[in-house]
């Protein structure tokens, strides 16, 4: 596979303009090293967490693909209220836990998420047959 001149400085340009920002954030913004370690810590707990929501993810529109907008609704506004919302507000107000293990907690939620959503597709009700004419 061979690159074009124009793509290649088309890449060159993007890494100097991300390399530049980069600069500059070190530079013009005074961010405390306490503020950039948590920053580090939530960003690496997230890449952990994201297998587990693209994978709900993927099988979210194969079902809304299907037809299947109940099983959906359910995944998505189910999920959102009676799992992250429900648990965070209730870890935040009634216990004293420090805010990484909040994070952690709401973050892996969709572990949850994952079960229901396997158990939605294995039903199979969102497989509808699209190909039979139906007599017109």
């Amino acid at each position: 596979m061979s690159v074009t001149r124009s793509e290649l400085r088309e890449k060159i340009m993007t890494i100097l303009y991300q390399y530049e920002m980069y600069k500059r954030t070190q530079y013009d913004y005074k961010i405390e090293d306490v503020i950039k370690e948590m920053i580090i810590i939530l960003i690496r707990i997230k890449s952990c967490a994201l297998p587990f929501y693209v994978f709900n993810i993927c099988i979210y529109f194969i079902l809304r693909a299907g037809g299947d907008t109940l099983s959906t609704m359910i995944m998505d506004s189910g999920a959102l209220w009676l799992g992250s919302v429900l648990v965070s507000t209730v870890l935040s107000v009634f216990f004293d836990i420090p805010f990484v293990l909040l994070y952690i907690t709401v973050e892996f939620c969709d572990v949850l998420k994952l079960f229901v959503a396997v158990y939605f597709y294995k039903l199979g009700k969102w497989a509808k047959n699209m190909t039979i004419e139906s007599g017109v």
